[in-house]
């Protein structure tokens, strides 16, 4: 995971319960460095609708959407039904 900030040159690592977190909360490095390397280099299985819902969401984000009660309610819908809130229907 450290590696991570020194590859893409952004982001954090949080140490938690014997695993870790990378985060980025910088917006800008978001939208020109991650979402690119991904669409770059595609995640394979589930994982891929998790990265379509999370660009959605920074695409509002980007548009200003979040700031808005109907935005942050679409964010939310969107984030409900990602990762263990994806049902089979869904794949």
């Amino acid at each position: 995971m450290m590696s991570f900030i020194k590859f893409w040159g952004c982001g954090y690592y949080y140490p938690d319960e014997g695993r870790g977190e990378f985060k980025v909360q910088n917006f800008p490095a978001i939208k020109e460095i991650i979402i690119p390397f991904f669409k770059q280099n595609p995640i394979l299985g589930v994982k891929a609708l998790d990265f379509q819902d999370w660009c959605l969401i920074a695409s509002l984000v980007e548009a200003g959407k979040h700031k808005t009660e109907e935005g942050t309610g679409e964010i939310r819908k969107i984030k409900a039904r990602m990762n263990t809130g994806r049902k089979p229907q869904d794949t």
